[in-house]
């Protein structure tokens, strides 16, 4: 499998990448949707703040093809992780950053979870029964759609298509 990097903002997943870390059988509970996807990947946590977390960061980056993350816009400039810096370390580097809002527009800077996202979409009103309230979904709608196109986009990279 080759290298990859994602970035995890702080939270559930970081916390408690695994369960066997997790001592509170209620964070355990919390951490249902990040283990199943994670199952069998290594892991490393970085403190990008601190130069010596960059400067390994910058290392894998040498030898990855993709970085994915997940910062709010002006986050991976302040770490020093951002694309333009980490292209002048490796020219054929894609990067992938998945926002709730996007890069620009007035919900930009807003924290995204997949509850919000599909209910701005209209996909929430669709979920439960036809006179009562919406069911949450028991899967993560929004991300995983999301994460798939994001997914399919890098592939198409390094496979050659795109500019």
């Amino acid at each position: 499998m080759a290298p990859r990097i994602s970035g995890y903002s702080p939270g559930i997943g970081s916390q408690c990448p695994q369960s066997s870390h997790c001592t509170n059988p209620a964070d355990r509970l919390k951490t249902w949707p990040f283990n199943p996807l994670n199952r069998n990947k290594r892991s490393l946590a970085l403190n990008l703040k601190a130069e010596v977390g960059r400067r390994i960061f910058h290392r894998l980056a040498e030898r990855s093809d993709v970085v994915v993350e997940e910062f709010r816009p002006g986050v991976t400039k302040r770490l020093g992780i951002d694309y333009p810096t980490l292209k002048s370390i490796n020219s054929r580097i894609i990067h992938c950053a998945i926002t709730g809002y996007g890069q620009d527009g007035p919900c930009s800077g807003q924290a995204g979870h997949d509850i919000n996202y599909i209910s701005a979409a209209g996909v929430l009103g669709l979920i439960g029964p036809r006179d009562g309230p919406p069911a949450i979904p028991l899967n993560l709608i929004g991300d995983f759609s999301g994460g798939g196109m994001n997914g399919a986009h890098d592939m198409g990279g390094m496979m050659g298509f795109g500019p």
